[in-house]
């Protein structure tokens, strides 16, 4: 139960003096990405990493990649290890990370494996094999070839120099990816908001000018007027779209996708919104009236509401928050003096408030990992419990915009542009390497419809939507 626990599969009793007993190959750290159920690996910060034997990648047979990849394991000291596919079971990988730096690219050794193997219950003799099974750090390794990956286990495998290495065991669950995209776009201000057909956006936001949501396909063309709201937060949810229309006292609105059946939510001075089931879960940060009809107000914090207007009731009655995420079973949040805000979280009905991490300014949260700006500059991730806490990039430039994320890169942009200057859109990868600039901009905030880039533009108090690769 602890090895399961652990996510480490045990081998027996394998001693050092087993171990070796065989000659040493030489492995490396791939230097490349590798997505495992389109999950992507840190393998930089990893306990358990990828290796690399003769330009062949290798797994580590754990608890928790042999479960993500839908295999079952057995092992006793008479027979070896017996690896055998599974259906119906296979999942993203979590992921045992550490806060040093584990797997620098230098060479390491390792050993072919000194125990019998079957796979699919046929026996490998590993002393033959080209790609031999090898043991590293007393875990089995698994060599990724077209023979295993293909024949035995049915995964469907890519390389190509960009994406890098990838493994699909099992069709990957949309539904997590799409509720992924749609929280980072909210955790951006929500100008736009995407699902598997249309596109719904705000094209344009100032403080002067006239405003309109809109819907297109996602080639950004055959475009609806939904409503004449300043609409921010969009949510889509099922048939409908919630928003909050900040050009009427932020109020929460609900429409239909093709724009009918718009209707005002019992709530204004609204900050922030997200759906989640039948729940709507918003901020308050400014002391308004709770209605036209009522001159009631309702203080700071955090508030939900049914989508049908229905049991509204207040969560977090500690003041004023920001930055609302929810994830799961939990909602998070920054409260505290600005610039030295904390990070929190809570359940979803307000009850348990955990703090979770000092010195936050920004955060998202993508494939259980949280990533964030510490005061204001270094970006760093941390396990969701803040147990593990990893420093990815440390600049002296000050954080601008907000945090995004997209298969396996982080986005950001850090430095000031002045009234006429511009600075560039940036990314690393979730292991903190990688770092390249994309695109000279003045952005205020990073979208994601399918995978094409929006970005909004700032010019002197407007904020106007641009896709990077059309416009």
């Amino acid at each position: 139960m602890a090895a399961a626990a652990a996510g480490l599969l045990m081998l027996g009793p394998i001693t050092n003096a087993e171990a070796a007993s065989t000659e040493a190959v030489e492995v490396t750290f791939p230097a490349f990405p590798v997505t495992v159920n389109e999950t992507a690996l840190d393998g930089m910060h990893s306990l358990y990493p990828l290796l690399l034997h003769k330009g062949v990648t290798y797994f580590p047979m754990t608890w928790n990649y042999t479960s993500a990849l839908g295999l079952s394991v057995s092992w006793n000291a008479e027979d070896g290890l017996s690896l055998t596919k599974t259906e119906g079971i296979c999942g993203p990988v979590p992921q045992t990370l550490s806060a040093e730096v584990k797997n620098s690219g230098r060479a390491a050794d390792a050993v072919p494996v000194p125990f019998p193997v079957t796979v699919n219950g046929k026996a490998v003799d590993s002393s033959k094999e080209t790609y031999p099974l090898l043991l590293y750090r007393n875990i089995t390794y698994f060599p990724m070839t077209w023979r295993f990956t293909k024949e035995e286990f049915g995964w469907q495998a890519a390389w190509d120099p960009v994406s890098g290495y990838s493994i699909q065991s099992c069709p990957g669950e949309a539904a997590a990816k799409e509720r992924q995209a749609a929280a980072l776009n909210l955790s951006n201000g929500g100008q736009l908001a995407a699902d598997d057909q249309w596109i719904y956006k705000t094209p344009v936001r100032d403080s002067g000018g006239q405003h309109s949501l809109v819907r297109t396909d996602l080639a950004g063309e055959r475009e609806l007027k939904l409503s004449e709201d300043l609409a921010m937060y969009i949510n889509a949810a099922g048939e409908w779209l919630y928003y909050i229309a900040y050009d009427q006292s932020g109020t929460i609105v609900k429409i239909r996708k093709d724009g009918t059946n718009r209707t005002i939510l019992p709530a204004t001075g609204v900050g922030e919104l997200w759906a989640d089931g039948e729940w709507l879960y918003y901020t308050k940060r400014t002391q308004q009236p709770e209605s036209r009809e009522s001159a009631s107000s309702s203080p700071p914090g955090i508030y939900r509401v049914k989508t049908d207007g229905t049991g509204g009731v207040q969560l977090n009655p500690s003041g004023e928050v920001k930055s609302l995420y929810v994830y799961s079973d939990r909602i998070f949040y920054l409260k505290g003096e600005l610039g030295k805000e904390g990070l929190y979280s809570m359940k979803l009905d307000g009850s348990d408030e955990r703090k979770v991490q000092e010195r936050v300014t920004d955060f998202i949260i993508a494939e259980d990992w949280i990533y964030y700006v510490r005061d204001g500059k270094d970006i760093r991730k941390m396990s969701a419990d803040g147990s593990v806490d990893i420093p990815l990039l440390e600049q002296e430039k000050p954080y601008m915009g907000r945090l995004s994320y997209k298969d396996g890169w982080i986005y950001f942009a850090a430095g000031g542009f002045g009234i006429h200057g511009s600075i560039p859109i940036e990314r690393i990868r979730l292991d903190g390497t990688g770092r390249e600039a994309i695109v000279e901009a003045r952005p205020a905030a990073i979208y994601w419809a399918g995978q094409e880039m929006y970005f909004v533009q700032w010019d002197m108090g407007s904020y106007r939507l641009y896709n990077y690769s059309r416009d």
